[in-house]
């Protein structure tokens, strides 16, 4: 099916069913399909990447509320010194 660099993460179909990675001894990974035309997909969906997202979204979210309360103080100031 394919060879390339066996790293956590990717997932094979092929006909709209999953299909079995294996580690081809070395770095890296192969899959196999009978003989014949097949509709092969190939998805990276990396652990560390959705992790990562989860554990930087408390962040995001903290940052948001504080640049929100940042521009309502700098807006009231504002309109305050064009009284």
């Amino acid at each position: 099916m394919d060879c390339e660099i066996d790293y956590p993460g990717w997932k094979a179909g092929a006909d709209n069913q999953p299909a079995a990675l294996e580690s081809a001894g070395n770095p890296l990974r192969r899959g196999r399909v009978p003989a014949g035309k097949h509709e092969i997909a190939l998805v990276y969906v990396p652990l560390s990447f959705y992790s990562g997202l989860a554990a930087s979204l408390p962040g995001w979210i903290i940052f948001w509320i504080m640049a929100r309360s940042y521009v309502k103080k700098l807006a009231a100031l504002f309109r305050s010194a064009l009284s």
